[in-house]
């Protein structure tokens, strides 16, 4: 499948649900977009226009980002592209099944 058409396709959910934290979805693994030595990017946060990254180093004592950027969706390489869709996927099954359970509408 070509990155557009991935794009497209996450765009879709966005545009439909709503951007949605990764840690919504899936809190014990998430979608790495790089690494350099000790620093590892990771997906926090997928939005219509772009994703929000957080770069970590797991030698830390603290959990909090040591710095934060958006990215394109453009800049992203064909595999972190596909796990994205399938974060979009496994959300829209959540939304879907709360909505079951709690009689909530999409898009109210």
């Amino acid at each position: 499948m070509k990155k557009e058409v991935l794009i497209a396709r996450i765009l879709e959910v966005v545009s439909t649900y709503g951007g949605f934290s990764t840690s919504e979805v899936q809190s014990d693994c998430g979608i790495c977009v790089g690494s350099l030595g000790n620093l590892v990017g990771m997906v926090e946060y997928i939005s219509k226009d772009c994703i929000d990254v957080s770069v970590y180093s797991p030698n830390r004592y603290s959990s909090d980002s040591v710095y934060d950027y958006t990215m394109q969706y453009s800049e992203l390489s064909k595999q972190t592209l596909l796990e994205i869709l399938l974060f979009c996927d496994m959300y829209v099954d959540l939304v879907l099944e709360e909505d079951h359970l709690f009689g909530s509408a999409v898009g109210n």
